[in-house]
């Protein structure tokens, strides 16, 4: 669990060095790159102020301000989640996908394997 923890500070101070546009700018990227644009479109709608609200709640220095932003914060959380468990298991799926073509088979973009990437289910 240490590590773990370790690793979410870490990450967030990535994301706090290189900025949330510029986080969301390659998360999209990449979402697209494998095909689930859906996803990028999920992210496009919350990230900016589900990182707005994070740090807000961060930051607060009374326990009411605190409670009030953290409950704003769940409740956008729920709402993006929500959206990702209607798509299903799409993700997975292309994750799986990408890293077999890509890792397995070596980089094929120019093969035509990628295609399948980006077929419709």
């Amino acid at each position: 669990m240490e590590g773990m923890k370790a690793y979410s500070i870490g990450f967030l101070k990535h994301i706090e060095v290189m900025g949330i546009q510029t986080y969301l700018y390659r998360l999209t990227k990449m979402l697209g790159k494998i095909g689930t644009h859906e996803y990028a479109e999920i992210e496009k709608n919350y990230i900016e102020e589900l990182w707005r609200l994070f740090l807000a709640v961060e930051n607060s220095r009374s326990e009411e301000l605190y409670e009030n932003i953290e409950e704003e914060f769940y409740i956008l959380i729920e709402k993006a989640d929500s959206e990702y468990r209607n798509l299903g298991e799409e993700l997975s799926e292309r994750l799986i996908n990408y890293a077999t073509i890509n890792y397995l088979y070596g980089d094929n973009r120019d093969s035509g394997k990628i295609a399948v990437l980006t077929q419709p289910p």
